[in-house]
């Protein structure tokens, strides 16, 4: 089980989004308690005709590097390219590579991966 608090800023530069994320996880597993700390760069192309108040397809980028309070301190490095196209305002699909080394664990499926994903955005100020 993972508890996490994130922070996300997003900036608007031209057509791009650049986004960057920090996040503090508190995770515990059957070997105990950890602390694992995130902090992602992104730069997003939402491109498109605008027609229901969005730009239905994206192009993301983006870098991700994992650290602990234990050693080895720096855990992870994970890049991510996808392409996404949103349907309507609450529901888009997702196509995606990933490519991520690990310094703790010896994973024997592998280290690139491709994605698909479906995604619901609610948002609860509405």
């Amino acid at each position: 089980m993972r508890l996490w608090t994130q922070l996300l800023l997003t900036q608007q530069l031209g057509k791009f989004i650049v986004e960057q994320r920090g996040r503090v996880e508190m995770r515990f597993t059957k070997s105990g308690y950890r602390n694992r700390f995130r902090y992602r760069l992104g730069l997003n192309y939402p491109f498109g005709k605008n027609t229901k108040g969005f730009k239905p397809f994206q192009f993301s980028v983006s870098n991700e590097i994992f650290f602990t309070d234990n050693e080895p301190y720096f855990e992870r490095n994970r890049f991510f390219l996808s392409a996404n196209y949103r349907l309507s305002a609450i529901f888009s699909t997702q196509l995606g590579y990933m490519r991520q080394f690990d310094y703790k664990i010896n994973d024997e499926i592998g280290r690139a991966f491709f994605l698909v994903g479906a995604y619901f955005d609610i948002d609860f100020r509405k």
